[in-house]
Order: C-alpha cells, then sequence, then structure tokens
C-alpha cells in the first residue's frame, strides 16, 4: 500500500485563493470582465445548512485557482458518477492493514477513518493529468481548531453531534 508522506506525493501545480467579499482596496484594470469570466470564479454551495452564519451570510465564496490561464485551458467534466469521494490517508491505510488478513488484492474497502469530499469540479489535460476541485467534510471528531460553534470556540465532538454526521464546509482543496 502507499504512503500518503509528501514526499510521495506528486506536487499539485494548482493552488486555490479564497477571495474575500469585504476587501478593501481592489484597484480596478482593464482586464476586470476577464478576470470576472476566467480567472475568479464563484462557488455557490451545494448544501443548505440550517440556522444563521455569524461571519457571512453564506457559505458561497468566491475563489482563485492559480495558475489560471493552465486551469482554463483544461477540459472541464461537467458530470461525473458520485458527488462525494472517499480519501485514504495513514490511518485509514493502517487500520485496513491491521484488518485485512488476507493479502490477495481486493478493492480497499471505505473506511471511517477516510477524509471525506464533496467534488465541485473536475478538469483533466489529459488522461494522467487529472485534477477534482472539492469541499471538505468534517467528521465531529476532526473538526479543525478554532471552529466557533455560536458564542463558542469548540474542538472534536460535542453531545449535540449524530453518530454518523458529517458536517459540510467551505474549505476548499
Amino acid at each position: 500500500m502507499p504512503s500518503l508522506h509528501e514526499d510521495d506525493m506528486t506536487e499539485c501545480p494548482f493552488t486555490i485563493t479564497i477571495i474575500d467579499p469585504n476587501r478593501k482596496g481592489h484597484r480596478r484594470t482593464e482586464n476586470d470582465g476577464e478576470c470576472a469570466a476566467r480567472r475568479c470564479g464563484q462557488q455557490i454551495s451545494p448544501f443548505e445548512p440550517w440556522g444563521k452564519f455569524r461571519t457571512y451570510d453564506t457559505m458561497d465564496l468566491s475563489y482563485q485557482v492559480n495558475p489560471p490561464d493552465r486551469w482554463a485551458e483544461m477540459t472541464r467534466y461537467r458530470s461525473f458518477d458520485r458527488s462525494f469521494v472517499y480519501v485514504a490517508n495513514d490511518r485509514s491505510i493502517a487500520e485496513q492493514k491491521a484488518t485485512d488478513k488476507d493479502e490477495s488484492m481486493q478493492p480497499r474497502k471505505e473506511s471511517e477513518a477516510d477524509w471525506v469530499a464533496y467534488i465541485l469540479e473536475i478538469r483533466a489535460s489529459d488522461s494522467d493529468h487529472v485534477y477534482v476541485r472539492i469541499y471538505w467534510m468534517y467528521r465531529p471528531d476532526d473538526l479543525p481548531r478554532g471552529t466557533i460553534d455560536g458564542m463558542r470556540v469548540i474542538q472534536g465532538r460535542q453531545s449535540y453531534h449524530g453518530m454518523d454526521e458529517l458536517i459540510a464546509s467551505n474549505h476548499s482543496k
């Protein structure tokens, strides 16, 4: 089984920058129209959360993929079988190795330790260079430090979380 250590992974040539809708000092240029069309995306949240947000009014966000020209030149695929993807990580691979006594080549089973992501977009330059833009889903135990719930900063599972609950985010990769 492959390891997920960074030195074993191929470097992704793209980065995503989240654009703050309230940013100040934005300079208008001749190319703003083109930027809006090709370089800056508006991601409408695929989730309809209940309640109110304290920071922004919505989970929608503006983003930019860099380098933008290379991203825009790739073929965009608009249909795929599933909206969610399960991503193996060091913990889920270790658990699978510990429970699999049979060394034969079998399809890997989904694990509760897998990371879960919601697929937003798939682009490819060829069959060997396929890129997926995602939103991470969190299990309560995996909530990042500094998560705010009402007036409290929380981390990890809380009494109100369901047993198999996944929490939608707009944390993008």
